[in-house]
Formats: structure tokens, sequence, C-alpha cells
């Protein structure tokens, strides 16, 4: 009986810390989940909508995904994808009739 406090502290101590590190990388969003990778040749068709850049230190290419679906993306084309302390994707986004 003598280690529930204990216990108690731990577990919501570890609830806190994932708590923590799932709120420093963000989520991909609905509009972000609809859009797909595509090679350049793939999107020779579809209307080009302008570059994003996703600047999210743990997930710059989440990042990224949610903002070309934000602009009403279906597919992106990876420019550059750097990591670190300053990470970033760079992506055109593109799109794309389904017919």
């Amino acid at each position: 009986m003598n280690n529930l406090p204990r216990t108690i502290v731990f577990a919501l101590s570890l609830s806190g810390f994932s708590s923590l590190a799932s709120g420093c990388a963000p989520s991909l969003t609905l509009g972000g989940a609809q859009v797909r990778e595509a090679p350049p040749e793939a999107v020779s068709q579809c209307r080009f909508l302008g570059t994003v850049v996703g600047n999210a230190r743990y997930a710059p290419m989440t990042d990224a995904l949610n903002r070309a679906g934000e602009k009403g993306a279906t597919h992106v084309v990876w420019l550059s994808v750097t990591g670190g302390r300053g990470a970033t994707a760079v992506a055109r986004a593109y799109r794309c009739s389904t017919g």
C-alpha cells in the first residue's frame, strides 16, 4: 500500500510526457491526408497551386502536406527535405482531376 502514491505519480508523469511528446509534432489533417506524393511526370497535366514549405521541427513533411491540403492539392512533388534543428520540407503542390 505504501507504493500506491508513487505508482499514481509515475502514471501521471507518463501521461504528461506522452501528451507533451505528441504536441511537438503536427498531426496530419484531413486535407493533408488526401494529398499524395508523386514524381514530376505524374503531375504534368495537373494544375500547379504553388510551393508549400513545412517548418515543423519533428515532422516538416507532415506540415507541408497539411499546407498543401489547405490549398486544395491532391498531389505534391518534393523539392527538398532537410532535418535537424531547422528542419524544412519544400514541395510543389498540384491539383489533379480524377477523370
